[in-house]
Parts: structure tokens; sequence; C-alpha cells
């Protein structure tokens, strides 16, 4: 590149040519700072690469504003140089670059620029640096745009994908409000129907908003696959969340059927050419396959919620997906133009995936009290996260696994201090679930200890914890109704909270948390209708020995040998029972 545009041979190239010879070296010079190579400390090769990239830059656009058909190239230095932006981690300055491109683009400008523009705009909005935090509104007021060109041009794919990303952006930002009716349009776009009804609630949305999308965005083009696969994925966390157990099964079994059908085969290296109406091809960088693969374990483990059982499904798809991450000799296929970032951040999802379902074993074993097996997970979690350099980012999940782990262990001091320590190492996060999570945990355990002297400080922050939880959403209401039940005075509103809770959980399938509400609810009619107590108490004794139950039958040795189960559930359900049965055959102890 020197030689050709510095050389002796300078003149020898077109104008055409020598604006591709500066594109290709700042495109070169950028895989060089993305992979970390520049700056003062990078090789002696590498040194004032951004120099020479920003120079590259500049004379690019001076060729494209010179010469008038060359004018619709200097868009793509434009992007260049936001793109040099973001790996100095120059935020704002790189979304006024593309936000001033994007003003002046016009029908000379082709789709694939236009687009290339508005994605790399929308990438920028998202990205978040110290001084600079996403902006989602502005990244979903940028996909409607996209959208809009998209329809006016025909490009149906392209539609698509912005509903897509606008369904991500959806779930990042926190709006669950709206995220269900977007779940059911992406899904509707890409000819995935699951109900009746809810064909008819999104064909009338369709109606009122935009047009439907034609045949050729649901053909089984590599990007149709890909959509369908990020969307599945997406609706089945969405239901997860809000407890609608079937619906999230029904979008699992489809995600699970795309998968066999060898779909990430048709972009192995992470790389899709979409053909569009007019103009070139559009070259997109996707979520890479394996990172697809193994996520999706992940997903259908975090989707099975119930935990009873001998092989419950939940635990057998996260100790798959972990296998599935030790097969080291599954290499990864990148894409010929693909840099040592592209092939590093592969492998930091890859990394976050397996800390991911550690930590979903660890909890399940907790669940299960497979204390053994727990802290091995345990164990082997922050082994993986510190060899990663993920233990920063993982700690708040780590400190809440071991508060859990202490408090099933009845190590309550132990437990007290790991609570607090995961709500403060979580008390910056934009989620905030480890924060309420473990704050949940703390106020549950001082509760049981029964310390009068700070009995009124326990009931203060109960009632806040009460708050938060409703504000959060499904998945901790049932909780919140557990802890309303504790403080409430009278035995009808108790009622009320635990059979509010109880519907919750039964429909979610949480076989773990309504086993406890089903024993708070038997010691509430053990004297007004005992044998509505004895079916919840049985019930409960079924799931307490099922939450632990070994695999092979023959290994559990009922006389004498290894107590499996929930063992505190199941002995206190077992003399509540005895003592009904003896004060109904009027003995006294």
């Amino acid at each position: 590149m020197h030689s050709s545009l510095g050389g002796d041979g300078s003149g020898a190239l077109s104008f055409e040519q020598e604006m591709q010879a500066y594109g290709m070296q700042a495109e070169i010079g950028l895989k060089v700072v993305s992979a970390g190579l520049g700056g003062a400390d990078g090789p002696r090769w590498a040194r004032g690469v951004e120099s020479e990239i920003e120079e590259a830059i500049g004379q690019g656009t001076r060729l494209c504003q010179q010469i008038a058909s060359l004018k619709p190239f200097r868009c793509h230095f434009s992007i260049l140089r936001a793109h040099l932006l973001l790996t100095q981690s120059q935020v704002k300055a790189c979304r006024a670059i593309l936000k001033k491109e994007i003003n002046s683009l016009n029908t000379a400008y082709s789709s694939s620029i236009a687009y290339t523009c508005y994605f790399t705009y929308i990438s920028a909005l998202l990205s978040s640096a110290s001084s600079q935090t996403s902006d989602y509104s502005g990244a979903l007021s940028a996909l409607e745009r996209v959208q809009s060109i998209a329809h006016s041009r025909g490009d149906t794919q392209i539609s698509t994908l912005a509903l897509s990303i606008r369904l991500q952006v959806l779930m990042r930002a926190g709006l669950w409000d709206i995220v269900g009716e977007t779940c059911e349009l992406a899904e509707a776009s890409l000819g995935m129907m699951f109900e009746d009804q809810d064909r008819q609630r999104v064909d009338a949305a369709a109606d009122e908003s935009e047009p439907t999308p034609s045949s050729s965005s649901t053909d089984p083009t590599p990007l149709f696959l890909y959509m369908k696969i990020h969307v599945l994925m997406l609706s089945i966390l969405y239901h997860t969340r809000t407890s609608s157990s079937k619906s999230a099964s029904l979008r699992l079994t489809a995600l699970h059927d795309i998968l066999d059908s060898d779909a990430l085969e048709s972009f192995p290296s992470g790389v899709l050419q979409v053909t569009l109406t007019a103009g070139p091809d559009f070259c997109l960088n996707v979520t890479h396959p394996r990172i697809l693969y193994e996520l999706a374990f992940l997903v259908s483990g975090v989707c099975k919620r119930d935990v009873v059982g001998r092989k419950p499904k939940r635990k057998i798809f996260v100790r798959e997906g972990l296998g599935v991450c030790d097969e080291v000799e599954k290499l990864v296929t990148m894409s010929l133009f693909s840099g040592v970032h592209e092939a590093r951040a592969v492998e930091r999802g890859l990394n976050k995936i397996r800390a991911d379902g550690l930590c979903e074993l660890v909890s399940i074993c907790i669940m299960r009290s497979e204390f053994d097996e727990a802290e091995e997970s345990l164990n082997n979690l922050v082994a993986h996260t510190r060899t990663t350099n993920l233990f920063q980012s993982y700690s708040p999940q780590i400190a809440l696994l071991s508060a859990y782990f202490a408090h099933a262990l009845g190590q309550t001091s132990r437990a007290l201090d790991c609570y607090r320590s995961a709500a403060y190492l979580d008390r910056s996060s934009e989620d905030g679930f480890v924060r309420l999570a473990a704050r949940v945990g703390e106020v549950v355990l001082r509760i049981g200890q029964g310390d009068e002297e700070s009995e009124e400080e326990v009931q203060a922050v109960t009632v806040q914890v009460i708050k938060e939880c409703k504000v959060y959403g499904a998945q901790f209401e049932p909780i919140a109704g557990i802890l309303e039940a504790i403080l409430a005075r009278e035995i009808i509103e108790i009622k009320k909270s635990l059979k509010s809770a109880l519907e919750l959980v039964t429909r979610s399938l949480d076989n773990h948390l309504r086993a406890l509400i089903l024993a708070l609810m038997a010691n509430m009619y053990l004297l007004t209708a005992s044998d509505h107590a004895q079916m919840m108490l049985k019930t409960c004794q079924q799931l307490a020995s099922g939450l632990g139950a070994p695999e092979d039958k023959s290994n559990e040795l009922v006389n004498g040998g290894t107590v499996v189960g929930n063992v505190p559930l199941g002995l206190w359900s077992s003399i509540v029972e005895r003592e009904k049965s003896q004060r109904l055959n009027g003995r006294r102890n």
C-alpha cells in the first residue's frame, strides 16, 4: 500500500484505484488497532499506525470530495473514521460523524452504503464509554428509519432485520411493556405463529403500523434462518421472565427444530451476504454460529424452571451445554476478512457462556441439595472466571451463589456477609437482578434468625424489598407475595398473598418455590381444613423428595441409607402431618 500510494510510481493509479487503496490502508490499520497492537506500547512495526489511518482517511475523503464520480464513496471513509473513534472510546464524536452522514444521505447513495451507515450508527448508539451511556431511544428511532427505507426500496429482509434488532434493543433497555408486542410482530414477520389469539393480535397491530412483509422475507435464506434463531431465543427469555412456561416451551421446540435442521451451517463463519433489490450486496457480520449453538443449551436450561425429578431437563441441558464448551477439538471457523479482534470477541463470548452455564449448574445443585456437586461447580466457576479475566464481571453472581450455598448449609453468618457483598458489587448494574436477589436473601435470612432487637429494622427493609420485587416483574412477584404473607397479621391477607404467589409459580413450573409455598399454606389450613392441609403436605413431601432424587433408582437407599432431597422441608412436613394425625385420633404428646 505504501509503495503504491507514496512511491515513485505515484500517478500510476487511477482516481478510483487510489481511493480504494486509501480505503484498504485504513481498514488494515483498523485491524491492527482493534487487535490491541497500536499505541506506544505496541510492537515497533505498529507504532504510529493511528496517524497513518487518519492520513489515509483524510486523503480518501479529499479524493471523494474533488471527484464527482467518487462522492457517493465519501460515506465509506466517514464510517472508517467512526470505527477508529470507537476503538479510541470517543463514542460521542463517533455518533456525531455518523449522524452527519445519515442526514446527508440521498438517492445517489446505494442501498448497501445507506444500510451500512445506519447500522454502524445504531451500533455506536448502543455502545457505551466512561462518559457516554447507551442511547436506546436514538437507536429505536434509527431502526424505524431503516425499516421505512427498506420498505420503500423493497428490501424486506433488511426490514425484518431491523425489527429483530428492535426487539433486542427493547430488552436491553428494559422496556418490557412493549417487548411482548414486538416479539409477536417479529415472529409474524418471520412466518412463525404459535397460538390463534396471537395471530389475531399481530394481524391487528400489523394493519395499523406497517404493511405485511412479502413472502421473500420468509424464504429460507441464511439471514432468515439467523433472524429466526435470534428472535426465538429472545422470545423464550421474555416468556420465561413473564412466567409463561407454555409459550416458552412452544418456542423452545421450534428453536430445537431449526437447529436440528443444520441451519447454522448456512453461515459457518458468521458473515452473511444479503442480496438487495438494487446495487451491490450488503455484507453483514452476525453472531458466530458456534456462539449460537452453545447459547441454545443455556437458553434451554433457563427455559426449563423445574428441578424436581431424577433427570430434570433443566440440569440435562446445562450439563450438555458445558460438555459442548469443553469440546476443544471443535475448531471455530472465522471469515477470511476477520481479524484478531473478531476472534477474541468469539472467544470471550464462549467463555461467558461457559461461566453462565456454571452459574446455572451451581444454582440447580443447591436447589436439589446436591451440595458436593454444587461446591465443585462453584470452584470451577471461580477458576474459570479468573483464568479468562471475567472474575470482576461475575463477582456479584459468585458472591450470591456463595450466599445461597452457605445459607443452605446453615452457615448463617457467612451467608449474611455474602448476601451483602453481592448487593454491593451489583450496585451500579443496569439490570439489578443480583442486587435484588441478594437483598431478598438477606431479608429472609434475618427473618429466620428471629432477632427481636432488630425486628423493626427488618420489617422496614422487608417492606422496601417487597416494593422493589413488584416493580421488577413476574420473576420476583411470588417472592413479594411470600414476604407480604410473613408481614401480614390477618389470616385472610396471609392466605390471599400465598394463593397469588402459588398461582404464579404453578404457571411458571417452579416446583422448588412451589414446595415452600405449599408448606406455608398447609400450616394455615391445619385447624380449619385438615383434608386440604393433608393434601398440601403430601404434595410438599413429594416435591421435597424429588429435589435431589438420584438418577438411578438403585442408588437410593431407603433403610438406613443416604437421605436425598430437601431434608429440612421433608422432615418438617412429616412432623406436621404426624401431629395432625395425633390430634385427629385424640392423642397428645
